[in-house]
C-alpha cells in the first residue's frame, strides 16, 4: 500500500530532483503529452492526461524519479519524441510521463572498434551527424529519423529502411543501461557475442518502457558507405514484380531495402504496368557497381522496364519525410505494415 500524498506534495518532491524548470504540471503543457502521432486508431483525440511531466538530465535523477513513483504507488510513461503511432507513449490518467530528450548527448566514439554510446534521448538524426564527422553511420532510419529517440526506437524494436543490410536497431545494440522499476540500475556487458548465460538485454529491446527506462545504449556502427544506388523498376504486374525480387535474394544479393508494389504506373514506351519493384544497395563502390549489375540483369530477363531516376529519389526522399507527413491531420489512412 502506497503512502498517502496530494498533487502538490508529489510536484514540490519532482522539482527537488529535476529543478522547477524541468516539471510541467500546466494544462497547456500536459496537453502536447496526452497523445502521441496517431490517436484515432487507440486514443480519443484530446488524449490522457498526466499528473505531470518530469524531464531528468541523468541516469540517477531516473533512478529518484522511480522510487518517488514507487513510494506513492503513481504510474510512470517512459516517452522519446512520441512519434510512434500506436498509442505506446499515452500516459496513464493521473500518471507521471518520463520525458527523456534531456538526456541526449554522444557519450563516446571509438572508431577502432566502431561503437557508440549515447544517451536515450538523442534524436537519431543527431546521432547520425556526429557518427557521420568521424566517417561512419548508424545505418538505422525510420521514417520518424529527424524526431525519434534512441531509447524510443530501442524501446519499440524500430526497423529503419536500410535494415536489410545493417538489421532492425536491437540487432544494432551491444550494450544497455537501463532503471529497473525498483530503482536499481542495470548495466550490461557491451559486447557482441557472449556464450555464457542469458542475453539480458533483449529483454528490454522492443518492451516499450515496460521493464525499465533506458537511459544509455552502446551500439555496433559501420563506415559510411562509398556509394549508394537506388533502382526503380517496373514490371507487368505485381506478382511478376514480386519473384523478380525474390530472383535478386536467391543470387545471394542483398539490398538494404527492397520495396515491392502493385501499383498503376506507364513505362518509358507509354506501356501499362501494374507492378515496381525499387531497390538500393550502399557500400563500397566495386561491391555496389557488381550488386547494380547483377540485379539489373535479373530484372531485365524477368521483362522489368528501368524507369526515372528522379521517381525513385523522390521516392527515397518521401520515405524519409513520412513523420511530418503523417502528422498532418487528416493522413490517417497514409499507413504501412508489416507482418
Amino acid at each position: 500500500m502506497g503512502v498517502k500524498w496530494s498533487r502538490d506534495q508529489v510536484l514540490e518532491e519532482l522539482k527537488a530532483i529535476v529543478g522547477d524548470e524541468n516539471v510541467l504540471h500546466e494544462e497547456y503543457d500536459l496537453l502536447t503529452y496526452a497523445r502521441d502521432r496517431y490517436p484515432p486508431l487507440s486514443h480519443p483525440r484530446q488524449g490522457v492526461m498526466p499528473l505531470a511531466v518530469v524531464r531528468p538530465g541523468s541516469t540517477e535523477e531516473v533512478r529518484q524519479i522511480v522510487l518517488l513513483a514507487n513510494k506513492y504507488l503513481i504510474p510512470l510513461t517512459p516517452r522519446g519524441a512520441g512519434t510512434n503511432f500506436a498509442g505506446s507513449a499515452v500516459p496513464k490518467e493521473g500518471g507521471i510521463v518520463v520525458d527523456m530528450t534531456r538526456m541526449n548527448k554522444v557519450l563516446e566514439v571509438d572508431e577502432l572498434s566502431m561503437t557508440v554510446r549515447a544517451q536515450a534521448g538523442i534524436v537519431i538524426q543527431h546521432l547520425e551527424e556526429e557518427l557521420n564527422k568521424h566517417g561512419l553511420t548508424l545505418g538505422h532510419d525510420p521514417g520518424s529519423f529527424p524526431s525519434a529517440t534512441l531509447g524510443g526506437c530501442i524501446s519499440t524494436a524500430a526497423l529503419g529502411w536500410r535494415a536489410g543490410k545493417y538489421g532492425d536497431i536491437g540487432q544494432m545494440v551491444l550494450g544497455l543501461e537501463v532503471v529497473l522499476p525498483t530503482g536499481e540500475i542495470l548495466r550490461t556487458r557491451s559486447i557482441t557475442k557472449a556464450s555464457t548465460g542469458f542475453d539480458i538485454k533483449r529483454l528490454f529491446i522492443g518492451a516499450e518502457g515496460t521493464l525499465g527506462i533506458i537511459t544509455e545504449a552502446t551500439l555496433r556502427v559501420h563506415p559510411m558507405p562509398e556509394e549508394f544506388a537506388i533502382l526503380y523498376y517496373g514490371f507487368k504486374d505485381f506478382e511478376t514484380a514480386f519473384y523478380a525480387q525474390l530472383k535478386v535474394f536467391r543470387k545471394g544479393l542483398k539490398p538494404a531495402m527492397s520495396l515491392v508494389y502493385e501499383e498503376e504506373i506507364e513505362g518509358p514506351s507509354g506501356e501499362k504496368l501494374g507492378g515496381s519493384v525499387t531497390i538500393v544497395y550502399e557500400g563500397v563502390k566495386e561491391i555496389v557497381d557488381a550488386q547494380v549489375r547483377l540485379t539489373e540483369e535479373i530484372f531485365k530477363r524477368e521483362g522489368g522496364v528501368r524507369l526515372s531516376d528522379e521517381e525513385a529519389w523522390k521516392f527515397w526522399e518521401e520515405r524519409h519525410d513520412m513523420y511530418s507527413f503523417m502528422n498532418r491531420e487528416g493522413q490517417y489512412d497514409a499507413l504501412d505494415t508489416a507482418v
